[in-house]
C-alpha cells in the first residue's frame, strides 16, 4: 500500500507540475492570440469587412476568459497552496459561471464560424448574403443570453463547504445541480460543436478546391484558416469527449487510489489541450489519516453530493503523505488495514471511524448523525497520529 501511494503521489506532483508550465504558457499564448485575432478583425481591411468576423472576434472573447478564469484558479493553487474559488465565495460562484458560460459561447462561435464559411464557399451568390453584420450580431447575442441563462443556476446554488475548521470546498448545495451542469458540459462543450465542426469540416474541404480554381485569394485563406482551427478542435475534443463518457460511466465503480491518480493525469492532460474545466463531479471522497503509510479511503456509491472528487482527493492524498496533520472525513468509511505485502483487512464503519492495525482496534470515534443535505460531514473526533 505504501509503494502503490507513493506512486499516486508521483502522478499528482506530475499533474501540478503541468500546471506549473504547460498552463502558464496556454495562458500566454493564448491570451496574445485572442488579443491579435480581434485587433486584425476589428482593425485590418478587408478582414474587418468579413462575414465571420464578428464569429471570429466573438470565438477570442469568450476563449479568453474561458481560458484565463478556468486555469488561472488551479495555477495560483499551484504555487500558492490556495484555491481562489475555496477562499473566496464570489469567486467560487463567478468563476464557476464565467468558465462554463463563455466556453460554451466560444465553441458556438467557432460553429457559427464554421457555417459561415461554409456558406461563402458555395458557388451561388444568395447563399453568401444569408450571414450578414445585423444577423451575426443577434446570433452573438442570443447565444451569449441563452448560455448565460442555462449556467445561471451555478453562482445562484454553490456555496463554500466545510472540509475542515479552517478551510472550505466550492461546491453545489443541491446533487441535481451537480447532474445538471455535467450534461449541459457535454452537449456545449462536446458533441454539439464536435458534430457541427465534423460535419461543416468535411464540406468546407470540398468546396475550397472550387475557390482556389475561381482564385479567390481572400476567402481561401480564411477557409484555410477556419479548416485548421476546425481540425485542431476535433483532434482536441473527440479524445476528451470520449475520456468524459468513461468518467461518467464508471462513476459508481469503487476505485482505488493509483486508479483515481492516472484518471486525474489524463483528465489533466485532455483538459489541457482542450482548455477544457470538466471534470465530472458526484463521488463523495473522505480519508483518514494514522501515519505516513496509513489512508483509509473509500468512494460512496450511493450518495451524490457534488464533490469533485479528483481534486478533493488530491488535495487530501497531499495532505496524508506530505503533512503530519490531523485529517478528519466523512462518516461511513472503509478502512484499510496496515499489512507487509499479504492480505489485507477490511471493515465497513458505518457512521463512525475507526482505524484497525494487525486486526487490532486503535481508535474508534463516536457513531456521527449524518445530515443528507450536507456534502461533507466532518468526525466529531480528531484522529490522532499513533
Amino acid at each position: 500500500m505504501a509503494s502503490e501511494s507513493a506512486t499516486a503521489l508521483y502522478i499528482l506532483s506530475i499533474g501540478d507540475r503541468l500546471y506549473q508550465t504547460v498552463a502558464i504558457s496556454i495562458i500566454i499564448m493564448s491570451t496574445i492570440g485572442n488579443v491579435c485575432n480581434c485587433f486584425v478583425f476589428l482593425c485590418i481591411p478587408p478582414l474587418n469587412k468579413h462575414p465571420n468576423a464578428l464569429f471570429i472576434i466573438g470565438s477570442s472573447v469568450g476563449s479568453f476568459f474561458f481560458i484565463n478564469i478556468g486555469l488561472s484558479s488551479a495555477v495560483i493553487r499551484v504555487y500558492t497552496g490556495t484555491d481562489p474559488s475555496h477562499k473566496w465565495l464570489f469567486w467560487c460562484k463567478l468563476a464557476t459561471w464565467f468558465t462554463y458560460s463563455s466556453g460554451c459561447f466560444s465553441f458556438m462561435c467557432n460553429c457559427f464560424a464554421a457555417l459561415g464559411q461554409f456558406l461563402l464557399t458555395l458557388p451561388r451568390i444568395r447563399w453568401h448574403r444569408l450571414i450578414t453584420h445585423i444577423r451575426a450580431q443577434i446570433m452573438l447575442f442570443c447565444t451569449a443570453i441563452i448560455w448565460f441563462f442555462i449556467f445561471l443556476p451555478f453562482p445562484i446554488f454553490y456555496i463554500h463547504v466545510p472540509s475542515s475548521n479552517t478551510t472550505f470546498v466550492c461546491t453545489s448545495s443541491y446533487p441535481l445541480m451537480t447532474r445538471y451542469g455535467t450534461y449541459w458540459i457535454i452537449i456545449g462543450y462536446y458533441f454539439l460543436p464536435i458534430i457541427l465542426i465534423l460535419i461543416l469540416f468535411c464540406l468546407t474541404r470540398y468546396n475550397l478546391q472550387q475557390l482556389l480554381r475561381r482564385r479567390r485569394t481572400l476567402d481561401a485563406a480564411v477557409t484555410r484558416m477556419m479548416l485548421i482551427q476546425m481540425c485542431i478542435l476535433l483532434i482536441s475534443g473527440i479524445p476528451a469527449g470520449l475520456y468524459l463518457c468513461y468518467i461518467l460511466a464508471t462513476q459508481y465503480v469503487a476505485k482505488t487510489t493509483l486508479r483515481f491518480a492516472y484518471e486525474y493525469l489524463i483528465l489533466l492532460v485532455l483538459k489541457e489541450e482542450l482548455v477544457l474545466l470538466s471534470r465530472p463531479y458526484g463521488d463523495d471522497v473522505a480519508f483518514v489519516k494514522s501515519s505516513n503509510d496509513h489512508i483509509s479511503y473509500r468512494i460512496s456509491r450511493n450518495r451524490h453530493h457534488g464533490l469533485d472528487p479528483y481534486l478533493f482527493a488530491h488535495t487530501l492524498i497531499l495532505s496524508c503523505l506530505e503533512q503530519n496533520e490531523r485529517i478528519q472525513g466523512s462518516s461511513s468509511i472503509h478502512s484499510l488495514v496496515h499489512r507487509a505485502l499479504g492480505c489485507a483487512e477490511k471493515v465497513s464503519v458505518f457512521r463512525s471511524f475507526m482505524l484497525i492495525r494487525r486486526n487490532n482496534l486503535i481508535i474508534c470515534s463516536h457513531p456521527q448523525y449524518h445530515c443528507d443535505s450536507s456534502p461533507f460531514q466532518l468526525s466529531s473526533l480528531s484522529i490522532r497520529t499513533i
